[in-house]
């Protein structure tokens, strides 16, 4: 390895910049137009980029020949930005040169015209820019407010907020973002790659986690790792070589709670205490550790050193009030002196509060085991149960298959009808049929009066009954009526339909009740005011049979109508 892995890997260009796309989108909009600012500031936490940026800014800047935006990384300017030897680019540590005595060297400096030539700029990249002196920042305020047409200033800063507002209201300002931990992780990866190393994911997530999302000081991290501990970075060693425990003690401590060992929780706390392990970073990776179950149990993908057995078995519920209990535990460890026996009661009263949680769950599904049980042998013995289960029905997807289906449920009969012409009474089961099925279709044969001929069944609608003719014919109509004319009279029965008044000698049973002139007649007079509102009527029926309907017409006293 030779040189720091920060800066061997450092980013020559924006497409090899990791994170921060919003800044990078930014820069490469103002470099891709021209439309340069003399003027920026870059701000945020330490080691997201600040500084790669801004002379990765320059370099693209004074590009001979840049693309999209983009340095080529191949003209003489780029090369010698590589070298660092480039003359028009000088980047200059405020927190060691904070005096008045600097600044008015940058002062001098920025009013020499770029070595480059015309058309190309010269780049002053102040870094810790808060660390400046007020009669140093009054000093290069001066500069900062009417600098030459080829000056480009950039102040790096970790604390904005120090500089003075003058200052900040002549610069565009960036704010640099904590880089998110995949994409860090992704970075230690392929340097790991690229390097030679052997690092064990365990390794790699613990890195990302102390470098707190900044990448110079994660790679900074996976350089002392492989100093420790050589090419091959396994997870324990890593652990033991930077004071952290062994996953196979915090998995032993894991094991002492779920598995109601507390002699031995104990004992292997003390032994961890004896060896110098802090309460606090013991709890930290115990935590660790059952994220990473509730993660496995979850399905969530991460990558994470294998748990023991035992813990393969625990449901998420188990995992995540085990998190409850620890999180209580750790805040009571930070306001309390003896944070050590606050860790041992805690982990016992943990345990105490996991192994009841799982005992309340297991009991329960068995009681609710048993009842089950219980209540079917209660029905068994009192008959209420069949011994024999019926056969499922097939329910078909045809409508019309369906209704057919429907059909041959057992029919109540009813011999009220018997003493009248066999046309009349299976006509009237029809309709009765119709009306308790299928009401929408019974609406449109309603007005429909039957012929007294023997052979076939007339129906005749009136001429006002136009619209009911024209609808019975559909086809979803029409097989409905045609299946049960089937069933009432006889199969293919002949069926005429007819539009007009039936004939005046029309018979009618001398029997007052007689149904054929009750309904019909009396019917047909009725529906001939109505004409073809009939179905709309019978509509308005059955939506005010809605509960949510009726509740609605009820409360503010409405009245439906029409339908359309």
């Amino acid at each position: 390895m030779k040189g720091s892995l920060y800066r061997k890997y450092r980013p020559r260009g924006f497409e090899e910049f990791s994170g921060q796309s919003s800044v990078v989108r930014v820069l490469k909009s103002v470099l891709k137009s021209r439309d340069i600012t003399h003027a920026w500031m870059f701000s945020g936490p330490r080691g997201t980029g600040k500084t790669s940026a801004a002379k990765i800014f320059a370099k693209t800047l004074n590009c001979i020949s840049p693309d999209d935006g983009m340095a080529c990384h191949s003209c003489a300017h780029c090369l010698s930005f590589q070298k660092g030897v480039y003359p028009d680019y000088l980047e200059m540590d405020a927190a060691s040169n904070r005096g008045i005595d600097e600044f008015r060297v940058i002062r001098e400096q920025a009013q020499v015209a770029p070595m480059a030539g015309k058309g190309y700029y010269k780049v002053f990249v102040i870094d810790e820019a808060h660390m400046l002196t007020k009669e140093a920042s009054n000093a290069f305020l001066k500069t900062l407010e009417e600098p030459p047409s080829w000056c480009i200033f950039i102040l790096a800063t970790t604390e904005p907020e120090k500089l003075l507002p003058t200052i900040h209201s002549r610069c565009i300002r960036l704010e640099f973002t904590l880089i998110a931990p995949m994409a860090v992780r992704e970075r230690l990866r392929a340097v790991s790659e690229a390097e030679g190393y052997e690092v064990e994911p365990g390794v790699l997530d613990r890195i990302v986690e102390k470098g707190g999302g900044g990448l110079r000081d994660s790679l900074t991290l996976l350089e002392q790792a492989v100093h420790l501990c050589g090419n091959r970075v396994s997870t324990n060693e890593y652990l033991e070589m930077t004071g952290e425990t062994a996953l196979e003690h915090i998995d032993a401590l894991l094991m002492g709670i779920i598995q109601n060992e507390r002699a031995v929780l104990l004992s292997r706390l003390n032994q961890l205490f004896s060896l110098g392990k802090q309460p606090s970073d013991l709890m930290r990776q115990l935590l660790q550790r059952v994220e990473d179950g509730l993660y496995f149990c979850l399905q969530v993908p991460r990558e994470a050193e294998k748990l023991p057995s035992e813990c393969l078995k625990l449901e998420s519920v188990h995992w995540a009030q085990l998190i409850r209990q620890l999180l209580q535990v750790q805040d009571a460890m930070a306001r309390s002196l003896f944070p050590s026996m606050h860790l041992q009661l805690g982990l016992l009263q943990a345990q105490e509060s996991f192994l009841t949680q799982k005992d309340v769950q297991e009991s329960r599904s068995v009681e609710s085991l048993k009842k089950k049980v219980g209540e079917l042998e209660k029905k068994i013995h009192s008959g209420t149960v069949a011994t024999k289960v019926a056969e499922p029905r097939t329910v078909s997807a045809n409508p019309a298959t369906a209704f057919e289906a429907d059909l041959k449920k057992p029919v109540i009969r009813d011999t009220t009808l018997d003493e009248f012409p066999d046309n009349v009474k299976n006509w009237e089961l029809v309709r009765r049929e119709l009306k308790t099925r299928d009401p929408i279709t019974y609406a449109l044969i309603e007005p429909a009066q039957p012929g007294i001929d023997s052979e076939k069944l007339v129906l005749y609608f009136a001429p006002q009954f136009q619209f009911h003719f024209n609808k019975v014919q559909d086809t979803k109509n029409f097989s409905k009526i045609r299946l049960l004319i089937d069933q009432k009279f006889n199969k293919d029965y002949p069926l005429e339909l007819v539009l007009g008044n039936p004939p005046s000698t029309l018979p009618v049973s001398q029997n007052p009740n007689n149904p054929s002139r009750s309904v019909n007649q009396g019917r047909i007079s009725s529906e001939s005011r109505q004409g073809e509102n009939q179905v709309a009527e019978e509509l308005k029926r059955k939506i005010l049979k809605d509960p949510s309907v009726a509740r609605l017409v009820q409360e503010l006293d409405a009245k439906i109508e029409s339908i359309l």
